[in-house]
């Protein structure tokens, strides 16, 4: 993967989007990755929808393709196309297509998490060639699982090993600090977009049980499926406590959870979760939170009353494909609190000792410490 270094580099500034986007105070300042394919084949690429545009045009012809992803989380935003003129039109009808998706879909543009990239194909020899490629934007997309779609029976036979789970990403986070973290409190997101993972808690918790490593379970749904203008900070709700008295209660509390709401909404109450547990377990030692790294914390300005390191396992970061995508208010929780960030392959504990301008590094990307916040430092 590399950057345009000709015309083509003008897809990675604001100067490359024209006076009339900068007069709707439209912010495009997004870096797009760029990769050579010789061509790009859709069969190829699944949990992704599909946008064309016809070639030399920007008119998408399918928007309404994006109402399927309108309640997943979009992960990557991908502009196929061919490096044919290299000319200024080129540049041109790219700003015009990408100026069409901001206007079917402003929000991709806000997201922090979202990538960019640009798949440039070269397999033609002439302008008719490059008529038959296939033009358009491919939206990836990690689905999210509503309440309705969960099934007790398979999450039982998870928990009680007999199945295993389809992927093992968190029990191995799990497993790796087990013995770093004593009298614990754990608190998890158990609403939609954590069905991959909720099997996999509940697994490692009746495997622990006795070990010591945890005293206390709190489970969060992010209000009981309350409507939005319901969710009052710090008072949203949907919040299930127990202290560790055996595997068989967890896992009705996980059911009562899971029944009670599926969240609904991408943000979800994580801090709000994190008081009510240290109100419950004062005496617990390490405070747990294993949380989506693709939901948006609903109530991140309660943090100063945590007062306590907050130790933070990420689920669905991309470490795993080779592509860093962080939440970074789950990271600065984890830095102002003092407390730790954990993914698939590395625990990251040393940010409390993290000073202003000092930059540490995320499997490649660089972070950097500005006006007491982590923010990525700039790819361009």
């Amino acid at each position: 993967m590399k950057k345009l270094e000709t015309v083509f580099s003008l897809l990675c500034s604001t100067v490359f989007f024209t006076a009339s986007l900068q007069a709707q105070n439209v912010n495009l300042k997004v870096d797009w990755d760029t990769v050579y394919v010789d061509k790009y084949e859709l069969a190829d690429h699944p949990n992704h929808i599909f946008m064309r545009v016809p070639y030399g045009g920007y008119k998408i012809y399918n928007p309404g393709e994006y109402w399927k992803v309108r309640d997943v989380f979009v992960t990557r935003v991908v502009l196929v196309t061919a490096m044919y003129p290299e000319t200024e039109e080129f540049k041109w009808v790219n700003e015009k297509r990408v100026a069409a998706l901001h206007r079917l879909a402003p929000e991709l543009f806000d997201d922090p998490q979202i990538e960019f990239t640009i798949i440039l194909q070269e397999d033609f020899d002439n302008a008719g060639e490059v008529y038959n490629l296939w033009h358009g934007f491919a939206l990836e997309f990690r689905a999210g699982v509503a309440s309705g779609g969960w099934d007790s029976k398979s999450l039982e036979k998870i928990v009680t090993g007999e199945v295993a789970p389809a992927d093992s990403s968190l029990l191995r986070v799990l497993d790796r600090n087990k013995d770093l973290w004593h009298n614990s409190l754990i608190v998890s997101d158990l609403t939609g977009s954590m069905t991959p993972y909720i099997g996999q808690l509940l697994l490692w918790l009746r495997l622990n049980e006795t070990a010591g490593t945890f005293d206390h379970l709190v489970f969060f749904n992010d209000g009981d499926d309350k409507l939005s203008e319901d969710k009052v900070i710090g008072h949203t709700g949907g919040i299930y406590s127990m202290p560790n008295v055996g595997w068989q209660p967890m896992l009705e509390l996980a059911k009562a959870t899971i029944l009670g709401g599926c969240g609904g909404e991408c943000e979800e109450n994580d801090v709000e979760a994190l008081l009510a547990g240290l109100s419950a377990c004062p005496s617990c030692q390490d405070i747990i939170l294993v949380a989506d790294n693709f939901s948006p914390v609903r109530d991140l300005e309660l943090w100063k009353s945590l007062g306590r390191p907050i130790r933070i396992v990420l689920c669905g970061s991309l470490f795993s494909e080779g592509r860093c995508s962080i939440n970074e208010e789950y990271l600065n929780l984890a830095f102002w609190t003092g407390g730790s960030v954990h993914f698939i392959e590395e625990d990251i504990d040393m940010l409390l000792s993290l000073t202003e301008g000092e930059e540490i590094d995320f499997q490649g990307r660089l972070y950097v410490v500005k006006k007491g916040a982590l923010v990525p430092v700039s790819r361009g």
